[in-house]
């Protein structure tokens, strides 16, 4: 497996990408391109560029994977055609059609109204956190902050406009991510 970072202020990937493809050696020759997948953990915005640099390069039938950076409709404003098949996860998708629950609907509709624009993850991490300590602090009058996270660790499965938030032995939330594929130029939720 071969890696490669960049710095913010890259704009051309092609050496980038040649160096992946330096480090990829050893593949046999039927595969074609030098590695399966390529996982972009970047904005949408900075996707076109490593896109360009496959293209001038020859490298066809990759595996596109992301992170919550892509989930951006500015993602398919270039050439949706090259990430047909693409793969990301995101912690909070904006409901359209069948998907999302009612909770994540009214948010979604409650927050547009207010500021006049889609919240993103991070909105929504936020509503949620400060859902979860009203919570615990109604149902528990007085408590002190060391209490406060005590039930906070105890709660399992909280219905949060991200999904049912549950927290492991450190502390960590663990919630499901929503995987997200483009398929005939447009993102959509996998599974739903």
């Amino acid at each position: 497996m071969a890696s490669e970072s960049y710095s913010e202020n890259t704009r051309n990937f092609t050496d980038k990408v040649r160096s992946l493809i330096s480090g990829s050696e050893g593949l046999s020759a039927e595969v074609r391109a030098p590695f399966q997948a390529l996982f972009i953990p970047d904005v949408y915005r900075r996707v076109p560029g490593v896109i360009d640099a496959l293209n001038l390069l020859n490298i066809k039938g990759v595996k596109l994977l992301g992170g919550a950076g892509w989930d951006h409709p500015g993602l398919l404003s270039g050439n949706p055609s090259a990430l047909e098949g693409a793969i990301f996860v995101d912690g909070f998708v904006i409901p359209n059609g069948q998907n999302g629950t009612f909770e994540n609907k009214d948010f979604v509709s409650t927050f547009k109204n207010a500021y006049g624009v889609d919240p993103t993850i991070l909105e929504a991490y936020a509503f949620d956190t400060l859902k979860m300590v009203s919570t615990v602090l109604r149902e528990h009058p007085g408590v002190d902050r060391t209490q406060i996270k005590q039930f906070l660790l105890e709660k399992k499965n909280f219905p949060g406009v991200t999904g049912n938030i549950s927290f492991d032995d450190t502390g960590d939330a663990r919630r499901r991510l929503s995987v997200l594929k483009i398929v005939d130029g447009e993102i959509k939720v996998v599974g739903e």
